[in-house]
């Protein structure tokens, strides 16, 4: 059993989350929790003996929708407070001042970022492009003048996974104005760090290779308001 589309439905012109998963992938979908609104996908999956959370958000504008949604986010991600968690998500905001430029200040939803590091800090979670890039100023959506540029889609990865993170970059895509994220994780050298040597005995160096990218146009003939993660090995 391996790949599949997973889908948290919102409404014909806005939200809705996605998952796609290579059908090359042998795992196996033992849960999946979805937003009745479409605002998140959970899925908890067994991927060679390794349990994964992999997770799709897409976080509301206005600021008290945002810390009613992370409360709710910070119980529903309970059940996978042991499980490695990758999570792709459009906050529809910044987390800091390096994350913005133009348009108002940061720190206008302090309320927000409040509640997003709460979340991190219950799941020993991390913004892995900031870790990877500490000083860096890069964004993924701007206005049509690029007056206003900001970092709003992020990967949260847990914590033990960072050594194992290899690359992690913001990409142009198509068809919106959000830019993706890439990123890749050894996936063999976790097994190794378990215990689990793969069967020739040596690193095979396969990565967990994913897609994070906030599809929010419509094309004549495929409707692309969704949040999409993609995941290959």
């Amino acid at each position: 059993m391996g790949g599949g589309v997973f889908f948290s439905h919102g409404t014909n012109h806005s939200k809705s989350t996605m998952i796609l998963i290579n059908p090359k992938i042998k795992c196996k979908v033992e849960k999946k929790i979805c937003d009745k609104n479409g605002r998140y996908i959970m899925l908890h999956i067994a991927l060679a003996d390794t349990q994964v959370a992999l997770v799709n958000i897409y976080a509301p504008n206005d600021v008290n929708q945002q810390v009613s949604f992370f409360k709710e986010l910070q119980e529903q991600l309970q059940e996978f407070a042991e499980e490695n968690i990758i999570i792709g998500v459009d906050f529809s905001c910044t987390l800091s001042e390096k994350d913005k430029t133009g348009g108002n200040p940061s720190n206008r939803k302090h309320a927000v970022v409040k509640e997003i590091k709460k979340l991190c800090n219950l799941y020993d979670l991390n913004d892995i492009w900031r870790s990877l890039n500490p000083s860096a100023e890069e964004f993924t959506w701007r206005n049509k003048s690029f007056k206003i540029q900001c970092r709003l889609d992020f990967f949260l990865i847990s914590k033990k996974l960072n050594d194992l993170t290899n690359k992690c970059k913001i990409v142009y895509a198509l068809e919106t104005d959000h830019s993706a994220i890439l990123i890749h994780i050894k996936f063999d050298e976790l097994r190794h760090e378990r215990g689990e040597v793969p069967a020739s005995g040596t690193l095979t160096n396969r990565f967990l290779k994913m897609k994070f990218m906030s599809q929010i146009r419509m094309r004549k003939y495929l409707p692309l308001n969704k949040n999409i993660v993609t995941w290959r090995t």
